[in-house]
């Protein structure tokens, strides 16, 4: 038996079996004190200007309060107390501007479901409304697609976040709800390499009503029953992985209203442990179809070696050296996605969690939807490509038959509603605020 340590992770080996690594615990399991939050930057703004605010434990519930403020949230005061002196820096520095409109599509009477953009989206029930995995980010042209900020979403009676990768678990969108709102996290009993606690992280940033659920376990807020699903998929590898019992946790979502059923998957698909078309056969069986599925449907077919230059380049640590030569598929691609509505029998299927606005591409966030832009069909397809693959599900005697399943490509700012025609049709909201 041969054995060599590196700063790491520790490589092990001998004639009979392939090398395979082996993680070190305090690598594997870091210090959650290690990576508590000490400080806010802010950054852009009109000058394209820099600020860094270094921030003591128990500022955090000022700070939380300041930015609520700032960003609009009704049940936050007015930014000023301890910290109104630092209005004075923001407006110097150019990261406060003056936002007249108010309109926004979860504000519409007509309109069930939001689509804010990338992973976010707002569920109105006409007397309750919850925001997905909320991220939200700033656009100052005056062009007059713009993004839709927190102060258009207006009041919020909860937050889900389905995993804490940046795009989905973003402190600093989260930061834009009053401290009074509940969130609803995963339960992750320890953090790892793999995944934040984010019910621990949400209590250090000052928030008050967190609630932790885990597979199966339900949450009535308002009119939604919520219930946590389980989430397979978007693991570093989508079989045989190293620590098999460490994951990237997370919760895939089912909410019910009177009105209206609708699940959301985010980038999820299948791994050793599971398979989400097994969820949605489950619940299909125990709750019925659902209305409305917004599924990501990236596909992330990938080698490991490729991991490095990501988000989760964390990821190749847990892929075992035999298969780094084996390309790996991590989420569901436009066919699973269409597979998994029409095991929940869904009316529509709404791609999602590819960004789809300008201020997302640029952050490296899903295909850039240009003329010239270039495709990468295995990591960033369009949106249509889901079209695409519904509309050609079953080759007979020389013609194409489609899914059953509507698929409804949204732009960041649309929305869906059913309570006109008992379908559900898009709502173009005007994309965004002029």
């Amino acid at each position: 038996m041969a054995s060599a340590r590196f700063d790491q992770v520790v490589l092990r080996g001998d004639l009979a079996q392939p090398a395979c690594w082996r993680i070190r615990p305090e690598v594997l399991y870091p210090s959650v004190d290690l990576a508590a939050p000490q400080r806010i930057s802010f950054v852009g703004g009109s000058l394209n200007s820099q600020l860094e605010v270094q921030v003591e434990w128990a500022q955090w519930s000022h700070w939380a309060d300041f930015i609520a403020g700032l960003a609009g949230d009704p049940g936050a005061d007015q930014p000023g107390g301890p910290l109104a002196p630092w209005l004075d820096e923001l407006r110097r520095k150019g990261f406060l501007v003056n936002e007249t409109a108010t309109t926004t599509p979860g504000d519409g009477a007509c309109v069930d479901l939001s689509f804010i953009g990338h992973n976010t989206v707002v569920a109105w029930s006409g007397a309750t409304r919850i925001v997905i995995d909320p991220f939200f980010v700033a656009e100052l042209s005056q062009a007059a697609y713009r993004p839709v900020t927190r102060r258009q979403i207006g009041s919020v009676d909860a937050v889900l976040i389905t995993h804490s990768h940046a795009d989905h678990f973003d402190p600093a969108s989260l930061l834009q709800f009053g401290r009074g709102t509940p969130i609803v996290v995963p339960r992750v009993g320890r953090e790892s390499l793999l995944a934040i606690h984010m019910a621990q992280r949400c209590a250090e940033f000052g928030f008050e009503r967190v609630i932790t659920l885990d597979w199966n376990e339900t949450q009535r807020i308002g009119d939604f029953e919520i219930r946590a699903l389980p989430f397979f998929g978007e693991q570093p590898t989508s079989g045989n992985v190293l620590h098999p019992e460490v994951r990237n946790h997370g919760n895939t979502y089912h909410l019910r209203c009177p009105n209206y059923s609708v699940a959301f998957v985010a980038d999820a698909g299948w791994d050793h442990a599971g398979d989400m078309l097994d969820v949605a056969k489950s619940c299909r069986g125990e709750n019925g179809p659902v209305d409305v599925l917004f599924a990501g449907f990236r596909g992330w077919l990938t080698y490991p070696v490729q991991l490095v230059f990501s988000s989760v380049a964390q990821y190749l640590l847990f892929v075992p050296p035999q298969e780094w030569g084996q390309r790996q598929q991590l989420m569901n691609d436009p066919v699973g996605a269409v597979d998994l509505a029409e095991a929940w029998d869904a009316q529509v299927l709404v791609p999602y969690g590819a960004g789809g606005a300008p201020w997302y591409w640029q952050r490296g966030l899903g295909p850039r939807n240009e003329p010239d832009a270039i495709e990468d069909p295995n990591f960033d397809p369009l949106p249509a490509r889901v079209e695409e693959a519904a509309s050609r599900r079953l080759w007979v005697r020389d013609q194409w038959f489609a899914s059953p399943v509507t698929v409804q490509l949204l732009q960041p700012g649309d929305g869906l509603s059913r309570r006109r025609s008992g379908l559900f049709k898009p709502v173009r909201c005007g994309h965004g605020h002029a």
